[in-house]
């Protein structure tokens, strides 16, 4: 079996002191349930609300299973459960995202679409990845809490940014522009929350070289 480094063993248990409260999990399915109604709601656009609607039911039902818990979660199993999480936001926003910019396509540039859409997923998980490796390799995930503080400011200042364009350019955009705008907001936010699907592999590898915290 492949040896570990020390730095790589850093990143896998970063974050397994954590805990989620089963509330929170309760909450998660909540706002997971609420995006299916909206979307279900916006199936209407498409071409099979029907098919969409069941496969939306069953959606839903696998993520309560598969994130259900009677007590709060501890250990390697949040990082399951987080990945669970990001995973079904991911593919919610790029839903709406996709259905909002085929509101603006033709039928046949459906197809073309879709296969750019595919390699910009593809290229985004190469970027992550290489940037996941880049951190492992100058130990950032053995930082000091400071530098953990600053990112989360870092966040929220983007963030800020980016509501204070979308709101200046909403005056200045056509109507079809601020659909494709839109969709690719969703997009980002998609690609964000996919970005946890780190979190299975972290938690295969602590399950397959059976890793403790501090050790």
């Amino acid at each position: 079996m492949m040896k570990l480094s020390e730095k790589t063993k850093n990143f896998i248990l970063y974050g397994v002191e954590n805990k989620i409260e089963r509330k929170e999990i309760y909450k998660f399915d909540g706002a997971i349930l609420f995006l299916c109604f909206l979307a279900m709601f916006i199936a209407d656009s498409t071409p099979s609300p029907s098919f969409y609607r069941i496969f939306l039911i069953l959606f839903y039902v696998v993520f309560v299973i598969a994130t259900f818990s009677k007590s709060d979660v501890t250990g390697e199993k949040t990082f399951w459960i987080h990945g669970i999480q990001g995973l079904g936001m991911g593919i919610l926003f790029g839903w709406f995202g996709t259905i909002l910019m085929f509101s603006t396509l033709e039928k046949e540039d459906y197809s073309s679409y879709m296969a750019i859409l595919l390699i910009v997923y593809i290229m985004s998980a190469i970027a992550y990845t290489c940037l996941v490796m880049f951190l492992i390799k100058k130990d950032i995930y053995n930082s000091d809490s400071n530098k953990k503080v600053m990112g989360g400011w870092s966040f929220v200042c983007f963030g800020m940014l980016g509501i204070s364009v979308a709101k200046i350019m909403s005056s200045k955009i056509p109507y079809i522009s601020m659909i494709r705008i839109a969709g690719l907001g969703f997009y980002v936010l998609s690609l964000l929350c996919l970005m946890s699907i780190i979190f299975f592999v972290k938690y295969f590898l602590i399950k397959k070289y059976k890793l403790k915290p501090n050790e």
